[in-house]
C-alpha cells in the first residue's frame, strides 16, 4: 500500500479530480446564476428603469424575463455536471475492470 489512500492507479486520481472539478464548477454556476435572478423588491415604475416612478415611457427600457438569469452560468453548470458524469463512467469502468 501507497500512503494513507491505498493503492491508486493514476487512473483513479483523474476520476478525483474530475469529480472535485465538476462540483466545483456546478457550484460557480449555480452561484452566478442566483446573483443574477431578478431582485423581487425592485419594482419598475411607469415605463421608467427599474426602482423608478417615473410617469410616461422610456424608449430603451426592456424589463427582464422572469427566467432571463437562468442562462447566466450556464456554460459552467454544464461543464460541471458533463466533468461529475465523466468521472462517474471512469469510476465504474475502473471499478469493474477491477473486479475481473
Amino acid at each position: 500500500m501507497r500512503g494513507t489512500l491505498g493503492p491508486m492507479s493514476g487512473w483513479w486520481w483523474v476520476v478525483i479530480v474530475l469529480a472535485v472539478l465538476g462540483v466545483l464548477l456546478l457550484v460557480v454556476g449555480f452561484l452566478q446564476m442566483r446573483a443574477a435572478r431578478p431582485d423581487a423588491t425592485i419594482k419598475g415604475g411607469f415605463g421608467g428603469p427599474a426602482g423608478s416612478a417615473d410617469v410616461g415611457t422610456h424608449p430603451n427600457f426592456n424589463a427582464p424575463g422572469p427566467r432571463d438569469h437562468w442562462k447566466v452560468g450556464a456554460p459552467l453548470r454544464i461543464a460541471g455536471f458533463c466533468a461529475v458524469i465523466v468521472a462517474a463512467v471512469i469510476g465504474l469502468i475502473l471499478t469493474i475492470a477491477k473486479a475481473f
